[in-house]
């Protein structure tokens, strides 16, 4: 038995074939082709590395920092108590015409075996956050042994006053090894056992 086909049949074929290729290429190459793409896209493992080598750069220059300012530190004098006047003398050498509405408030210093904590909380003004980040850096570089904590700046919403406020808590170490008197001190000592 032989068939043959009408025009409109072999149209029909015809057809039907081009769509089943058609099909093949979609399901086949097309969807395969865009399935590896998204696999392998690598704009989003780039973004990713660069985001990683960038955050180890900062971390390998605040190591950096915290290294040179530990050697720094390192040589900071460790006065004899009562070294008040001296402290005084060197915050207002940095703060004087630096800063404005300055205020500075002394706790009671306090004695841990032979070493003195004397504590002040400082606020001041400042015309920019750079002026206010010298001093503070001013501040921690200081010839006498510190350590500044609690830090706070503030950036003036103001446009006609763009000042800067810090808020900081400084710690002065002192020894009272060869200390001719420890009057006023709180010693803390026997409350640590």
């Amino acid at each position: 038995m032989k068939h043959s086909f009408t025009a409109r049949e072999l149209i029909m074929i015809c057809i039907a074939a081009v769509m089943a290729l058609g099909i093949f290429y979609y399901e086949a190459v097309y969807k395969a082709f865009t399935e590896s793409a998204a696999k392998y896209d690598t704009a989003q493992l780039e973004d990713e590395l660069t985001l990683a080598q960038m955050q180890a750069s900062q971390e390998a220059q605040m190591k950096q920092a915290i290294a040179d300012a530990s050697a720094a530190k390192a040589t900071a004098e460790v006065a004899v108590y009562n070294n008040l006047a001296n402290e005084v003398n060197a915050l207002g050498t940095i703060l004087n015409g630096n800063a404005e509405n300055v205020a500075i408030n002394w706790s009671a210093p306090t004695l841990t075996d032979t070493t003195v904590r004397r504590q002040a909380s400082i606020s001041f003004k400042t015309g920019s956050y750079d002026a206010a980040r010298a001093l503070i850096q001013s501040i921690s570089d200081m010839k006498y042994r510190n350590i500044i904590s609690s830090v706070t700046v503030t950036n003036s919403t103001n446009t006609s006053d763009p000042s800067t406020t810090v808020s900081l808590t400084l710690t002065f170490f002192e020894t009272s090894n060869g200390a001719s008197s420890t009057e006023g001190l709180v010693d803390t000592t026997s409350s640590e056992s």
